[in-house]
């Protein structure tokens, strides 16, 4: 089990990181982290220019998969 484990967290963590990378080209803060910065980091939020800073910030997504359930699906 925990080697399926393994193996579905690389494949979710691989696919995690490329769209964050097309968001941040498209410059689209869907997941909304400059929100997360304007209510828990205003400090480091007022030194931004978010429109500019957006696509060029480094955003690690941290994929974490527990499988709970095995068997068939009807």
């Amino acid at each position: 089990m925990k080697e399926i484990e393994n193996h579905i967290n690389k494949n979710v963590q691989n696919k995690a990181e490329k769209v964050v990378e097309k968001l941040q080209k498209a410059n689209c803060d869907f997941l909304e982290v400059g929100r997360e910065l304007m209510a828990y980091h205003p400090d480091v939020w007022k030194e931004l220019e978010w429109k500019k800073d957006y696509a060029q910030i480094d955003i690690k997504p941290d994929v974490t998969v527990e499988v709970i359930h095995r068997g068939i699906i009807n």
